[in-house]
């Protein structure tokens, strides 16, 4: 489990930026594995099949990722292209693409 994530506020999405943040710290919590149609139940630790987050801190991330969702259905915004080209996922791949070239830079 990722620990305990709740504080005691509510997530409230009002504009974009609560929409981008939101996404950030979801796909820096879970890297690749996020998407936002994923209930956060339904995520597990690799190795244990333990949950992620616990069933409060589950239902707390899925109130959020339901508000960015609708957020972004009444401002006719896309969130898989918010997700993909968040600056979050850009760094992680900036990373993973970075560590391929490494692997497989010729030995001179």
């Amino acid at each position: 489990m990722v620990g305990s994530i709740l504080t005691n506020t509510m997530i409230k999405i009002r504009n974009i930026n609560d929409v981008r943040q939101f996404l950030d710290a979801r796909i820096r919590e879970l890297g690749f594995g996020f998407h936002p149609d994923t209930d956060f139940r339904h995520y597990i630790v690799l190795g244990t099949g333990q949950p992620t987050f616990d069933t409060e801190d589950a239902e707390y991330l899925n109130d959020g990722l339901s508000q960015c969702i609708d957020w972004c259905l009444v401002n006719n915004c896309d969130i898989y292209n918010l997700a993909m080209n968040s600056d979050a996922w850009l760094e992680l791949r900036e990373q993973y693409e970075n560590a391929f070239q490494a692997k497989t830079k010729p030995v001179s």
